[in-house]
């Protein structure tokens, strides 16, 4: 039977041959557009629920990012005010003496991660004096000074060594500037660094430092690469703070 319904189908394709492909194409278009439709719709709902996954996936991370940030922002807040009354406790002033410095030069513009401030001599800073951003991050050490400006070595430029403190047990650690405010720690691996640990400058008002970026080690090394960078990019900088020294610096008219 299906080989008589097969012959009668070439006959007839034979005689009437734009008859049967129009009216094959009728009956199959309408299935096909069906199936086209599912196929697509299927994919749209896919891609939305993946999205949505993704975006759930971020808002978690996120929440927990925020989360950790907060209790980093908390335990530094309370060392702060434990460091506060520490100093009123033993007769150490709580206030230090500082002058707003606007930025004339920074990098690129200036080489080797160097700044350059309008205030100098004439304002009373001199060499060795800390530099921090109006936040409070400490960034360098004025180098040179001059009647009307002064230069500012950043702690962050290539091989400048500086102690640190890492974590909430206060690890110390020397941390080398390696240029572009990004510096690495060599450690012992028994010390436990986590990527987050804030580093922090060694002095009673723990200044912050920067966030650990990364931990690099083989399982056969005893030693850790710890890497991390200055919360503050200079770059965007206009102003920062110069902690004057009680030390007295003589007026040179010739420099």
């Amino acid at each position: 039977m299906a080989v008589i319904l097969f012959s009668c189908l070439i006959v007839f394709h034979l005689v009437f041959p734009l008859v049967l492909p129009q009216f094959l194409f009728q009956i199959t278009t309408p299935p096909i557009r069906v199936w086209k439709g599912a196929t697509d719709w299927l994919a749209r709902t896919t891609g939305i629920l993946e999205s949505k996954e993704k975006l759930l996936e971020e808002n978690k991370f996120l929440a927990r990012e925020l989360a950790s940030a907060q209790e980093r922002l908390l335990i530094l807040s309370v060392l702060q005010e434990d460091n506060r009354k520490l100093q009123e406790l033993y007769g150490r002033p709580t206030e230090e003496k500082n002058t707003l410095a606007a930025i004339l030069l920074s990098p690129p513009l200036s080489p080797y991660d160097m700044l350059v401030l309008d205030v100098g001599a004439r304002e009373g800073v001199s060499s060795g004096d800390l530099v921090r951003s109006t936040n409070g991050s400490s960034l360098g050490r004025i180098t040179e000074v001059f009647r009307d400006f002064s230069r500012v070595g950043l702690f962050s430029a290539p091989g400048v060594e500086t102690a640190v403190r890492i974590g909430e047990k206060g690890i110390q650690g020397k941390a080398t500037g390696v240029g572009g405010g990004e510096f690495q720690i060599i450690l012992p691996r028994e010390f436990e660094i986590a990527q987050g640990d804030p580093v922090v400058f060694p002095e009673l008002s723990a200044s912050p430092f920067g966030i650990v970026g990364s931990v690099a080690y083989q399982e056969t090394d005893f030693l850790q690469l710890v890497s991390f960078r200055s919360p503050v990019n200079v770059r965007e900088l206009s102003y920062v703070l110069v902690d004057i020294s009680d030390t007295l610096v003589q007026d040179d008219d010739s420099r």
